[in-house]
């Protein structure tokens, strides 16, 4: 028997004065020394919750004779496992769900469970982890970069998990700290709104096949994009939350009883029955709550427009487009070119682009063309485009408008805004600034 302080080993035959020693306690009662608050719960032998009076067996230390509502406990080590309602309550709007830290299965005194010395055989007091989320979760990325339109390339997001290779001496091994769920797939799940929308994926293997080694789940969220349009069921998907730049979501990685694709239909999402176990060893280590950001952003922080209409002399409420003025807010000296398409109309009278296109309300593609680039902050350009006259025929309140909008094309996604003069009071000229293309 006994005890090696400088490993923190206590090993077998072990003795009340080796745990004595190991733990610098005084009382010889096997109680109190089991339930001192310094057991390292890393270790892959120690003091567990059992009933059972004689030395425990692999099985036992990987939780599979252990039954608690609401865990796995393999390894000695309580992890939250429960369904897809329990998993989103307490979920707050960016989708980051409730903390469920893991802890250690100690042993409590109900008058049930069985205070066996052998627990401290092979205990190993200095030992760390074995089991890592390597962090930060999303690396070094501030957004999650998602297309800004269907059918446009979205990036790849790795998250990786992996088992100290190999195990340290008197580490849990993966088929105990896991030995209750070895058959689960990591997965990544991302919810926002509450878990209105979600969206998950697994890694291809179940975690027993990572014991030793490192995996990776990734995400394409073009992918993850397309699937939660199509959960949407709208139109303009892409301009609606909870796909717009800036609407946050939460990834999570939990360990999954089903192995998901991340596909379409119902192979992204967590049925109701599914287990679902929490992996977060560290308070907040298995989550992280970030932006959307539309790919047509990565180069353009935002854009605005000012447009000004003036009076035809002589008439009575025509009205030409004097100016469209653009600003863009960019981000590098990458190039960026849009072809500007327009759609035009008055409730009442003709609109008129010369050369081109009249009628009451029409579409003018290629309207305009504009290119941003070479220069690393706000640049601001006129548009050039054919004369644009409104016809305005109405003579009722609320219909002597000049409407326009106009969508600024690019294979990265679309900035579109829109612009409306109320023309009743007759003015020589009118000016609508600063409108946020979108």
């Amino acid at each position: 028997m006994g005890y090696n302080s400088s490993t923190g080993l206590i090993y077998s035959p072990v003795s009340i004065y080796d745990v004595q020693r190991c733990f610098g306690l005084s009382s010889p009662d096997l109680a109190t020394l089991i339930l001192n608050a310094n057991v390292n719960m890393w270790a892959a032998r120690k003091p567990i919750y059992s009933t059972k009076v004689q030395q425990l067996t692999d099985a036992d230390w990987a939780g599979t004779t252990r039954s608690l509502t609401g865990y796995k406990t393999g390894g000695g080590i309580k992890k939250w496992a429960s369904v897809w309602a329990d998993y989103i309550n307490g979920i707050d709007s960016n989708g980051s769900v409730a903390s469920q830290v893991w802890s250690y299965d100690r042993p409590v005194l109900d008058g049930s469970c069985a205070f066996r010395l052998t627990d401290f055989s092979g205990y190993y007091h200095l030992v760390g982890r074995v089991f890592n989320i390597h962090t930060p979760l999303f690396g070094n990325v501030n957004n999650i970069i998602i297309p800004s339109a269907s059918g446009q390339d979205g990036a790849n997001i790795g998250f990786v998990f992996g088992f100290t290779n190999p195990t340290p001496d008197g580490g849990i091994a993966a088929s105990q700290l896991f030995g209750d769920c070895l058959s689960y797939y990591p997965t990544v799940i991302l919810t926002c709104g509450s878990g209105s929308y979600q969206y998950a994926k697994s890694a291809d293997n179940p975690v027993s096949a990572y014991a030793g080694s490192t995996g990776t789940i990734t995400i394409d969220t073009a992918d993850f994009a397309s699937a939660i349009a199509s959960d949407m069921n709208v139109s303009n998907p892409y301009s609606r939350y909870p796909l717009r730049t800036n609407d946050k979501w939460t990834a999570c990685m939990v360990l999954l009883s089903r192995k998901l694709t991340g596909g379409s239909g119902y192979d992204h999402k967590v049925n109701s029955t599914d287990t679902i176990v929490r992996l977060e060893y560290e308070s907040g280590i298995d989550r992280r709550t970030l932006p959307i950001k539309q790919s047509k952003y990565n180069n353009i922080e935002w854009m605005k427009m000012t447009v000004t209409i003036s009076k035809v002399s002589g008439y009575t409420r025509r009205y030409k487009i004097d100016s469209i003025v653009v600003t863009a807010k960019m981000l590098t000296t990458t190039s960026v070119a849009f072809v500007i398409n327009a759609q035009l109309s008055t409730p009442q009278g003709t609109v008129n682009v010369v050369g081109v296109s009249s009628g009451q309300s029409i579409t003018v593609n290629n309207y305009s063309s504009v290119t941003f680039s070479d220069t690393v902050g706000e640049v601001t350009k006129t548009l050039g485009i054919s004369e644009t006259t409104y016809d305005v025929e109405a003579t009722t309140p609320g219909n002597q408008l000049v409407n326009g909008t106009l969508t600024f094309h690019n294979t990265k996604g679309d900035f579109s805004g829109q612009f409306s003069f109320d023309v009743s009071s007759g003015n020589s000229s009118y000016t609508i600034s600063d409108i946020d293309l979108l």
